[in-house]
């Protein structure tokens, strides 16, 4: 199981949260993705700190 990784600064921008950059999508249906998805999505915003270089 893997805890969202929504960091309470959402503010949405073009349908993507600039606080966990998360998707609506993402946020919407975190409860029932598979975990599998969910290393996906922890994998991509990790590059996209790391490529915007935050933390």
């Amino acid at each position: 199981m893997y805890n969202s990784p929504c960091n309470k600064q959402c503010h949405l921008i073009n349908s993507t949260c600039k606080g966990c950059l998360r998707t609506i999508d993402e946020i919407a249906n975190w409860s029932l993705l598979s975990n599998e998805k969910k290393i996906k999505i922890f994998n991509r915003i990790k590059k996209q700190k790391e490529e915007f270089g935050l933390r």
